[in-house]
This record gives structure tokens, sequence and C-alpha cells, in this order.
């Protein structure tokens, strides 16, 4: 009889040494709640675990507070070796040595006699250090952004846990757990903590994977809140994580100026297609007035989409003042931020590629921002209906 997928999870983890789990480009509280409580959760049960994502929007610094991992990392460059390889049945090697030039690296092999026979000299790449990866929250492997394409070798080499509940997961590991029915990956890190070594689940683990449920339930408050997410916090909260705290990090305590910032998006907020797509328009003057500035965007994204749980399209539009420009209309332009976790793929002949911080960048060469606003709303339209 074959394994079920808890069973299968249990005993990869069981006979790896050293995990690597990594998360998508610019990753969500859930994401990050989830990332964090498995690797103290590995790290417990006696293993080595590491963490890696990109965050070039910075949403991980909203999850400061949490007890951060002790191996965090923001790229897999340089996670595997490059070996030469010398045979010494025949001659032994008594010395080794490297000298670095400005544009080269020289190695000097002195061999014990003679020569050494070409024979007796390969090279080629070393194994990973990890013995397996698990995937958090990503569709596919696409989402892990420059992860993947700093060292894609990665996804083939070792085995693959691929972890998610979006319906477009296209079951890219070795190993699927993919549940439509959770409302957070973080609940079902959660299960599989409990199912695999409940000894190992104490209250860092217990903190993370509260706060990932707390972040995807905007607090229990969403409509996709689950009978099962409120069980399993109760479960974390007997383990020790402190809800009082989670929410005073996440709610009560965000600086004025994000809050401010929020509430001049939400008075422009509109609605397109049936509801699926949601816009709104951010003005230099708005900046101003909240003493805030652009790099706030991608968490004013987050909040309106915890508060549209159906739509799939999320545009900012923000007024930026062209270099060397004075400050009127003529020096202005308008940029819009496209959020499509929810959709997928835009045609790139149209909306180009996504950029690092894992948005659509859209600039408009026009002065009025509404007018580009309703441009994209149409456009998005005409790419959902010839989908």
């Amino acid at each position: 009889m074959s394994l079920s997928t808890d069973d299968q999870f249990t005993k990869i983890l069981s006979s790896s040494e050293h995990v690597l789990i990594i998360l998508p480009q610019n990753p969500t509280g859930d994401m990050i709640g989830a990332g964090y409580g498995l690797t103290h959760f590995i790290e417990n049960t006696g293993n080595q675990a590491t963490i890696a994502f990109k965050d070039p929007s910075g949403n991980k610094e909203m999850y400061s507070f949490l007890p951060q991992p002790e191996n965090v990392k923001d790229s897999l460059s340089g996670s595997r070796d490059f070996v030469l390889t010398f045979k010494t049945t025949h001659n032994d090697i008594t010395d080794v040595r490297s000298e670095r030039a400005d544009d080269e690296v020289r190695v000097y092999i002195t061999p014990n006699k003679g020569m050494i026979d070409s024979k007796d000299f390969s090279f080629g790449l070393a194994q990973f250090p990890y013995s397996v990866m698990i995937a958090i929250g990503g569709s596919d492997k696409e989402a892990f952004g420059s992860l993947l394409t700093e060292i894609p070798d990665i996804f083939y080499d070792i085995p693959v846990v691929n972890i998610d509940n979006k319906s477009d997961n296209e079951d890219f590991g070795k190993i699927n757990i993919v549940d439509l029915t959770a409302s957070s990956v973080s609940e079902m890190i959660t299960r599989l903590c409990e199912y695999t070594e409940r000894q190992s689940v104490d209250n860092n683990v217990a903190q993370c994977l509260l706060t990932g449920i707390i972040s995807a339930t905007d607090s229990f408050r969403s409509n996709h809140t689950t009978p099962n997410a409120l069980s399993r916090a109760g479960s974390l909260i007997e383990y020790g994580a402190d809800q009082h705290e989670i929410v005073t990090h996440l709610y009560k305590s965000q600086p004025l100026s994000l809050l401010k910032l929020w509430g001049k998006a939400l008075s422009k907020l509109q609605v397109h297609y049936n509801g699926q797509i949601v816009s709104t328009v951010i003005t230099t003057s708005d900046i101003t007035q909240t003493t805030s500035n652009t790099h706030l965007i991608p968490q004013i994204i987050d909040k309106i989409k915890k508060n549209h749980t159906t739509a799939k399209f999320f545009i900012i539009i923000h007024e930026v003042l062209k270099e060397n420009t004075p400050n009127s209309d003529e020096g202005k332009r308008c940029v819009a931020l496209i959020d499509t976790q929810r959709y997928g793929q835009l045609p790139e002949e149209i909306f180009g590629k996504k950029g690092e911080n894992d948005f659509y960048e859209v600039t408009f060469e026009d002065t009025d921002c509404n007018a580009g606003r309703e441009k994209l709303a149409s456009l998005i339209e005409q790419a959902i209906d010839n989908k």
C-alpha cells in the first residue's frame, strides 16, 4: 500500500540531514510564518535547516518581531562547489596552493614524483549540501523568482516537496501536498509538524505558524477562515504562541504613515469587471501629506488584497516626478504596479515581464493617472477574455 503524502513528508524529513526551505519572491506573511516555523521545527528535530527567499519589496520587515531562524539566505549562489579530483593511487600529492590574480585564480598541484598523469585528473560539480528542498506557497517554479535562475539545477538534482493551498499549483514536486481547503500554508505546516513529531513544536515554532495563520485570515475575520484554521490556532496557543503579541505587531503597532497612506488609497478605490479587478491611485500629494514613500505601496496592495478576497488583479498607480523637472503636472508620469498572484501570468507582449518585486510595472507618459487606470483595467479585461 502506498504511503500518504503526510507519511511521505515524515519519511523524507527523518532521512534528511540538511533541509532547504524556499519561499516565493516577496513572500506573504503566511509564507514567512510557515517558512520560519518549519525551519525552527526541523532544527528542533536535530537536523539542519536553511531558509531562502528574495524580498525586494521588504515584506519581511513587518515580521521582524518573530524569532528568526539562524540560517536565512536571500541567494543560493555558491551553494554548489566545483571540485577538482586527483587520484593518488600511483602518485601522491604533496602540496596544493592557490593564487588569485585580478581576473583569475590559479591552483598549483605538487606531485610526489614526476608529472601528474592527465588520466588521474578530473573535475566536476559537487553534490548540493541539501538532502531535500521544501517549496512553500509557490504555484510553479517560476514563483520563486531569481532563486530559480541563480541555480536552476537544484530543482532537478535534489527531491522537492511542494506545499501549497492554491488551485493553480502545477504539482512540480516529487511529493506534492496541495490542500485547496486550507486557509493558509501555515495551517498546513502546523498539521504536518504535529503529525511528524509533536514534541518538537515549541513556542518559537508556534509563534511563527500562528502569525502566518493570523496574517492569512486577517486575524480570523476573513471569509475564508475555516474551522481547521481556528482549531490549529488553538493548538498553537497551547504550544506557547502569544496571540496578543502577534496582533499588536501586525495590526496595532503599524507605522502611522502606512495607515494614513492606506486611507488615501482606500478613498480612491475602484472595482472593475465584476469585482475581478481592484484599482486605486496614489498621488505625490498623498505621499507628502502622509510623510510616507512609495516603498510602502506593496504593503498597501497586501492590505487591499486581504479585504477583497475574490478579486484576482490589484492595481496601484502612483505619480512619479521625472528627474530634473519642477513639481508640476508636466514633470509627472504615472507608474502602475499590478499584482496578479491570484491569477497568474499576463501577456508579456502587452505588460512586459514581472519585475524583481513580483509585480508587473507599467509606465504611462501621461499626467492623468485615472485615465491610465481605465486603460489598464480594459487591457486586463481583454487578457482575461482571450485566455
